[in-house]
């Protein structure tokens, strides 16, 4: 369960990287009926980790890359 959560954590975070025009009420709905609330939190806590996580910080690189393509 918690990769899970940490997963959508992720997803959540990519999202608000990505689709900066879309409402987080709706990124919410996108990853499993989550709160905007829920969003903020996810996008905030991943974005620190990612200071001082290389491996998780170099994993989401990777995927932005995949996605500018």
């Amino acid at each position: 369960t918690e990769t899970l959560a940490s997963a959508r954590s992720v997803a959540a975070y990519l999202l608000t990287q990505k689709l900066e025009d879309v409402p987080l009420t709706e990124i919410g709905e996108i990853v499993g009926g989550r709160t905007h609330a829920w969003v903020i939190f996810s996008r905030d806590k991943i974005a620190k980790q990612i200071t001082t996580d290389e491996k998780l910080k170099t994993a989401i690189d990777d995927i932005l890359k995949q996605l500018d393509k």
